[in-house]
């Protein structure tokens, strides 16, 4: 048996990192006897709940779990040859090619395999700093789709040479994000973590054009983790002017699951994804699932999942944070305007707009894709255990 240590956010988090893991690390646990490996996982803020394979607790959450990885790796290896699986941004994986080195003998080497987030690209297309470098050192580099891979392609022919950077998308569980029978669709939603990188100003600002322009019309939903950090959802509706018309819901309190989004979803007659550039994005995946069109910026990953019609065009780019990444600057006019273009379709054509919706996310269902994710985790193997 090979073990196989995933190193990401705990399986308990709504994260996105932390479904992702929690969907990819449960494929491969479901493999376990027909690939011949044995995994196990490494979580940061983990809450101590049991799940078919052993959770780990990063304690180091300061370091991303430098102490932590390497006491999970001799538990779980026990000095066999393995690998160490990382999803997340490449930022936070520094430590586990390092780790990899210092437990690898020549008969039983540790490999490193990288599903790496990535939502914006510097001037030159890629990115610098430690999280290129830390790229550079894994064996295998795996992106969520197109854009990530053109980025991380570029990343790595830095170290000269080229490398070859494959991508899989991950999936959504299709027979349950589906339309909610009967629903009436009356919302304007939104589902985005309270973080900088999600355009809460230009999303308050947009919808309050639809909301002045049609009194009454629509109401408006934001699902979200808290309601004041890097914005205040409060002050933000005082601003634009929103009362009893606006509903907001909070992830991880008791009674809003994913039932109840789904229902939320199903009640929406479009929604908007704010994020300045995202790597995947369940969001627009779930709204699409349950027939609500999505607005989006044409820019990084989400892009790839929107229909063309719905992606705004940036009117510029900005630079931002330590490693001088592009993210777009938008008008909240041109989003409104995409934004009524949406609804309106919806509203006159709600059968067809609902399918076309389905149809632009049916190929990412897990029975459309966990036959690609085997084949990567077999091609990797061979490499680990020589066969």
């Amino acid at each position: 048996m090979t073990p196989l240590l995933i190193l990401s956010d705990a399986p308990c988090l709504p994260t996105g990192l932390g479904r992702i893991a929690r969907d990819l690390t449960y494929l491969l646990w479901s493999w376990r006897d027909e690939l011949q490996i044995e995994v196990a996982q490494l979580g940061l803020w983990h809450d101590g709940s049991e799940w078919p394979w052993p959770v780990w607790k990063i304690e180091n959450e300061s370091e991303w779990g430098y102490t932590d990885l390497a006491t999970a790796i001799q538990t779980h290896f026990l000095g066999r040859a393995g690998v160490i699986f990382t999803i997340w941004d490449p930022a936070r994986c520094m430590y586990a090619p390092y780790w990899a080195r210092k437990f690898s003998r020549a008969d039983a080497p540790v490999k490193t395999w990288g599903y790496f987030a990535v939502d914006a690209e510097g001037r030159r297309g890629g990115f610098g700093g430690p999280a290129a470098d830390t790229v550079r050192q894994y064996d295998r580099v795996l992106a969520y789709g197109p854009y990530g891979a053109r980025v991380l392609k570029q990343v790595l022919q830095g170290e000269g040479g080229e490398r070859p950077c494959q991508w899989l998308p991950h999936g959504l569980d299709l027979d349950f994000w589906s339309p909610v029978k009967q629903a009436t669709r009356k919302l304007i939603g939104a589902l985005a973590a309270n973080q900088i990188r999600k355009d809460f100003g230009i999303l308050f600002e947009a919808w309050s054009i639809l909301k002045d322009k049609h009194p009454g019309k629509y109401a408006f939903w934001l699902h979200t983790d808290i309601e004041v950090r890097s914005w205040s959802v409060p002050e933000l509706a005082a601003e634009f002017g929103f009362g009893d018309d606006l509903l907001v819901t909070r992830s991880g309190e008791k009674g809003v699951g994913d039932e109840d989004l789904r229902a939320l979803y199903s009640q929406c007659i479009a929604t908007v994804a704010p994020g300045l550039g995202e790597g995947f994005g369940y969001p627009i995946i779930e709204s699409l699932a349950c027939g609500a069109p999505v607005v989006h910026v044409d820019y990084a990953g989400g892009a790839e999942l929107v229909p063309r019609p719905w992606r705004v065009t940036p009117e510029r780019f900005r630079l931002e944070s330590t490693y001088v990444l592009k993210r777009p600057v938008l008008d909240a006019g041109r989003v409104a305007e995409v934004l009524e273009e949406a609804v309106t379709w919806a509203e006159r054509e709600p059968a067809v707009v609902q399918a076309y919706c389905q149809g632009a996310v049916a190929h990412l269902g897990w029975s459309q894709i966990n036959r690609r994710w085997k084949a990567w985790t077999k091609e990797g193997l061979r490499a680990v255990v020589g066969t």
